[in-house]
Parts: structure tokens; C-alpha cells; sequence
């Protein structure tokens, strides 16, 4: 199962501007459209390419969004099969976050 973080505990780690990588993994037209103040931009299609190069680091907190929670479900999967110990989904996605 993938460790996930709520939306509380992220705007927790907001408010005390704790380290860690905030990664939206839509759709650039989504990601352009509206995304999380501080997010990067890796879109699922690219994702296994582009987290190697700019997070090598697999003991670095890294939590995932999109939409609903699944393309960053498979996302934190991938990671997590990949070795990084602290990769989290966002639980019911930006959608969540947002209500």
C-alpha cells in the first residue's frame, strides 16, 4: 500500500515551510490551468525520466498530486519500487486539497 498525506498534513508542512518536494504530475494544460503554489512540474509521461534527473536524492520527501489521486498514486508506486523510502500520494488528489 502507498503511504499517503492528507491535505492537512500538507498545509502543516506549508505553514512550517518544511523541506520537501511538492511534485503535480498532470497534464501541462492542467498543470498551466491552476497547480499548488511551489509545485514542480513532472507530467506522468515523463515522470520516470525526468525524477531521476532532478530528484536522485531517495531519501528526500517527495509527496505526488494530480486531479484525483490516481496518476499520482502510480506515480508514488513507481517511486516507491524505484527505492524512495518517503514518496507519498496527496489522498483525494488536488481535489481534495482544494475542498
Amino acid at each position: 500500500m502507498i503511504a499517503q498525506f492528507s491535505p492537512s498534513q500538507l498545509r502543516e508542512a506549508f505553514k512550517k515551510k518544511r523541506d520537501l518536494a511538492l511534485i503535480d504530475v498532470r497534464e501541462p494544460w492542467e498543470y498551466e490551468r491552476y497547480h499548488l503554489e511551489g509545485a514542480e512540474h513532472i507530467p506522468l509521461r515523463t515522470f520516470l525520466k525526468r525524477i531521476l534527473e532532478r530528484h536522485p536524492n531517495r531519501d528526500e520527501e517527495v509527496v505526488l498530486y494530480c486531479d484525483s489521486g490516481i496518476r499520482s498514486h502510480l506515480a508514488a508506486k513507481l517511486l516507491r519500487a524505484l527505492g524512495y523510502r518517503n514518496a507519498y500520494d496527496l489522498a483525494g488528489g488536488l481535489r481534495g486539497f482544494t475542498s
